[in-house]
Formats: C-alpha cells, sequence, structure tokens
C-alpha cells in the first residue's frame, strides 16, 4: 500500500516520540532516588533536572515543529534550524545526565536530516555532532570508552540519513514522474483531438471533390438527357435529377456539418492533467463547455497550464494552486495564482519567455506578478476565432 506524506510523518513523530521517552527516562529515576551502574549511582539535583528538562523540551518541540515540515520545499531553511535546535539539545541532555541514551536524539536528528538537506551536507552534519559527542563523551567517560560510543553510534546515525534520504528521493522522484506523465497525457490528447480534426477535414474534402464533382457532372448529363427525352422517359428523367440535386445538397451539408466540427475538448484534457499532480494541490475552475475551434490556440492554453503547474511545484514551492478559466469578449482568461514564496526581480525563464511568444503569435498577452512571500500570479488573455466559451 502506499504510503501518504502524512502516514510518514506520523511513523516519524512515534519514533522520535519513543527515543525521547527512552532518553528521558534515566534523568527521571536520576532525579527520584539515583541511577545504579555498576558501582556507581547517578543523581541529579532538581536545578541540574530543571535545565535538563528544559533542554528535552525544546528538542519535542523542535522535533513537532520540523515534523510538521516534511514535504514542503518551502521552508527549508526554516527546517534546518529547527534540526541545529535538536541537535544542540540533544547534546546537552547528554553532557547532563551522560547515560548514552540520549545519542538515540541525534540518530532522530539524522533521520530528519536526509529529508531536509542534501546528502553531502548531512554526512557533514552526522560528523560534526558526533564529534561533539566524542568531545562531550570524552570528558565524562575517558578517550577509550568515548571512542568505542563513537563507534558504536555512528552506524546508526548514518543507516538512518541514508534510510531518510533515499525514501525522500524516492518520493521526489515519484512526483516528478506523475507530473511528467500527467503532462504526457494531455500532450496525447491534445494530439488525438488534432489527428481527429485533421482526418475529418480529409474525409469532408474527399466527399466534397469526389462524390461531389461527380453529382454534378450526373445531373448535367441527365439535364442534357432531359432536353432529348419526351413521354415517360422525360418523366423518369426528371425523377433522377431531383434525386441527383437532393442528393448533392444533403451531400454539401454533410461536408459542411464535418468540417464545422473542428472543436477540441479542453475539459476533457485539462482536469486528468491537474487529477494527477501530487503537489501542489490544483484548484481548477472551469467552465461546464469549453471548446476552442482553433487547435493551436488550445494548444497554448494547454502549454500555459503546464508551465504554471511546473512554476509552482519547483520553482514555488507552492502547496495550493489556484487556475481559472473565464469566458470575455475578446475571447479567454486563464487566471492563476498560488500560496508559493514569490519572488523579488523575476526574471523570466525559458518556460515563461515561450509562454509569452506563443500568446503573441496568437493575439494574446502574458501578464507575469510575483512578490516575496505573496506567492506568483500570471494572467493569460488569448482571443478565440469563432466558437463560445
Amino acid at each position: 500500500m502506499k504510503k501518504t506524506p502524512h502516514q510518514g510523518r506520523r511513523f516519524l513523530r512515534a519514533a522520535g516520540l519513543s527515543a525521547w521517552i527512552l532518553s528521558g527516562t534515566p534523568a527521571v529515576l536520576m532525579l527520584l532516588g539515583g541511577l545504579t551502574i555498576g558501582d556507581f549511582i547517578l543523581k541529579l539535583s532538581a536545578g541540574e533536572f530543571a535545565v535538563w528538562l528544559g533542554a528535552a523540551v525544546v528538542f519535542l518541540v523542535s522535533f513537532w515543529l520540523a515534523s510538521d515540515l516534511i514535504g514542503s520545499d518551502r521552508h527549508r531553511n526554516r527546517s534546518r534550524i529547527l534540526l541545529l535546535v535538536q541537535t544542540v539539545a540533544a547534546l546537552s541532555m547528554f553532557h547532563l545526565v551522560c547515560t548514552g541514551l540520549e545519542t538515540t536524539l541525534l540518530v532522530v536528528v539524522a533521520a530528519q536530516l536526509g529529508l531536509f538537506v542534501p546528502l553531502p551536507v548531512g554526512l557533514g552534519w552526522v560528523f560534526m555532532q558526533t564529534l561533539a559527542l566524542g568531545w562531550l563523551a570524552t570528558v565524562h567517560w575517558g578517550s577509550g570508552f568515548a571512542l568505542a560510543w563513537i563507534v558504536f553510534s555512528v552506524p546508526f546515525e548514518a543507516l538512518t540519513l541514508f534510510t531518510s534520504y533515499f525514501a525522500a528521493s524516492e518520493s521526489g522522484a515519484r512526483h516528478k514522474l506523475a507530473r511528467a506523465n500527467a503532462e504526457l497525457r494531455a500532450t496525447q490528447e491534445l494530439l488525438a483531438e488534432s489527428s481527429r480534426i485533421a482526418e475529418r477535414s480529409r474525409i469532408s474534402r474527399d466527399l466534397h471533390d469526389l462524390l461531389g464533382h461527380y453529382l454534378v457532372a450526373l445531373s448535367l448529363n441527365l439535364e442534357t438527357a432531359l432536353h432529348l427525352s419526351e413521354g415517360k422517359e422525360r418523366q423518369q428523367i426528371e425523377k433522377c435529377q431531383s434525386l441527383t440535386k437532393r442528393l448533392l445538397k444533403d451531400l454539401r451539408g454533410v461536408v459542411k456539418k464535418i468540417r464545422g466540427d473542428r472543436s477540441v475538448d479542453l475539459v476533457r484534457i485539462l482536469k486528468p492533467l491537474v487529477a494527477e499532480i501530487p503537489r501542489p494541490k490544483i484548484h481548477l475552475n472551469l467552465p461546464d463547455n469549453l471548446e476552442i475551434e482553433d487547435p493551436d490556440r488550445a494548444h497554448a492554453i494547454i502549454r500555459c497550464v503546464q508551465e504554471v503547474i511546473t512554476n509552482a511545484a519547483k520553482h514555488a514551492f507552492a502547496e495550493n494552486l489556484w487556475i481559472d478559466f473565464v469566458g470575455t469578449e475578446e475571447g479567454l482568461e486563464v487566471r492563476a495564482y498560488d500560496d508559493g514564496q514569490g519572488a523579488k526581480g523575476l526574471k523570466e525563464g525559458s518556460g515563461l519567455r515561450g509562454m509569452r511568444e506563443r500568446l503573441e503569435k496568437l493575439g494574446g498577452r502574458l501578464e507575469i506578478k510575483a512578490v516575496p512571500e505573496e506567492g506568483f500570479r500570471l494572467n493569460v488573455s488569448i482571443p478565440l476565432s469563432g466558437g463560445e466559451v
């Protein structure tokens, strides 16, 4: 069964809370009556326990807040600050109690590193926090035991780091694949629509050029025969000529109808496109009947929607994207806005430039607005040649 981000967050929180309770048990025992380890009885004063408890609460709160940011690329800096707070809090707890169980909290930090930082940064982070752990262990236990404890704890930290990193990479690759698959399906639908229109045009042309030509020739020959005939033969020829003219009229009506049905159903193409995008969540507002007669204009609109989705996911780090289609007197407007991080001094990349050029060739226009922390807004206007929205 495929796990959702919310399920992964619950699993991580359960593991982190278990480690937090495990690491806190010795401190409680040391406060209540002492903890016996070999020939030593370890105790904590009320003041020392208060400091330890403060560090433990700070760790738990920062861990809980960081887990809320899983799957969100927008708040990476905030998540890294929370990870640093957790590392300092865990080392402080180790320094105050120093039973060794506090290192399980560093393993919890390593598990989160794989979700929020690149692998080289995560490895460097684990190395630095392990050095700090070794120094504190040396102060309390001596170099020999400290080295043994580091050798014992590093594999667990590295294992959780690699596991979470590859899990996050797999999740990101799955999202990219879903996005690419949705875009491919939309392109296939558009190609199918274009192919259908081209085939109908070919059929209508063949009907008009071939059958129409022969029916006109037949009508002219019947007209000639009519002038050369008399009596019953003339009546039969008149009937045949009448049927020929009626058939020619019906043929022209069929050809006109086939040629007239050139519209592209955007609703059928766009709904599957946005439904398969895992993130951001797309709120699509479409009219019940949105058909575009010109395939080039339909293609331009679909490409605009794809570019908006890509921008919201890859650059804006948005959680939600709203796309509204509004019919106007001039044609059609596509209004898109997200809740991403926005931008200051927006520079158009190849995607936005291509969108603008495609629209301008069709007589449309593109307006873009991006403000830091206020999201990204885009407005597309395109005239429609015939058809109604």
